[in-house]
């Protein structure tokens, strides 16, 4: 397995964890526009049009946003994610393989989760980064059941 292959499989293995606390039905994500407030996918719906119809805020008012919290990561690190908000709650990836669960409301950390990674891994060439989460649908027969292995191997 190329170190390519192994973050990639890594990523989706944090996405899996995330995803069977949520447990958020196929129907739901297919449905997403309908969801203004929620950001339920990579990029918000099906369509990957990463627009929201939310029109509470526009260029008349935009000026007056402040900040209501802020959430400082936990260590240093490449951050290429969009985070995934569903019920009040925002996903997101920490470098390299950390998977944190936010209040929306506050910012307080709910939960995180770290795959660790084999000391024999190196990165050749880019450093090491993920791509975020997703949800995996709980629907089938892999409904709210991990589908990879929870320790991360590498392959000589």
């Amino acid at each position: 397995m190329t170190v390519r292959s192994f973050l990639v499989a890594g990523a989706l293995l944090v996405a899996t964890v995330a995803a069977g606390a949520g447990q958020v039905p196929f129907e739901r994500i297919r449905e997403a526009a309908a969801e203004p407030g929620s950001w339920l996918t990579y990029s918000g719906t099906y369509d990957s049009h990463r627009f929201s119809s939310l029109d509470q805020i526009d260029r008349s008012n935009a000026k007056d946003l402040q900040v209501r919290w802020v959430y400082q990561m936990s260590g240093p690190g490449l951050v290429e994610t969009t985070p995934i908000v569903a019920d009040s709650v925002m996903y997101i990836t920490e470098p390299p393989t950390k998977v944190t669960a936010l209040d929306l409301r506050t910012g307080r950390k709910l939960w995180s989760w770290a795959a660790e990674l084999p000391r024999e891994l190196r990165n050749i060439g880019f450093p090491r980064v993920n791509r975020g989460v997703r949800w995996m649908p709980a629907r089938g027969r892999y409904g709210g059941r991990r589908r990879w292995p929870t320790t991360p191997r590498v392959t000589p």
